[in-house]
């Protein structure tokens, strides 16, 4: 399993090409934790893009049964400019069950227009990664 580890759904956007900053994984809870981070500084950005946004997964899995459960974190939504901030995810639950523990973070950008953000869907810069497998 720990082959999978890194593993980039995106080719396009590979996880090491879009995010430029270190972060930890707190496999007991699983919260991810980007700190001194500075957007537009640690992240490959597409033209026009204003936002990022994170977002975590921690997954439960046995792929004996095929039972899982999960647990997402809340989005965090972040105005890509040079001040230097923490982002926390912190998934709503540890999920139930036994078996393989997966941990994904997501990145998604957005621009905003008139006060609206707007997904931009290219393709080419938003990255799902499996972060950690235990």
């Amino acid at each position: 399993m720990d082959t999978l580890k890194g593993l980039d759904f995106n080719i396009k956007a590979p996880l090491a090409a879009v995010l430029q900053a270190s972060f930890t994984v707190a496999t007991d809870t699983g919260t991810i934790a980007i700190t001194d981070f500075i957007p537009q500084e640690q992240l490959s950005t597409p033209n026009n893009a204003t936002h990022v946004s994170f977002r975590s997964a921690f997954i439960n899995l046995d792929f004996a049964t095929g039972i899982f459960d999960k647990s997402y974190s809340p989005i965090s939504n972040v105005l890509l400019d040079q001040n230097l901030i923490t982002v926390t995810l912190i998934p709503e639950q540890v999920p139930a069950g036994s078996g393989i523990q997966l941990y994904l973070l997501l990145i998604e950008f957005y621009q905003e227009v008139n006060g609206i953000q707007y997904s931009l869907k290219s393709g080419n810069y938003n990255a799902l990664n499996l972060v950690e497998i235990l």
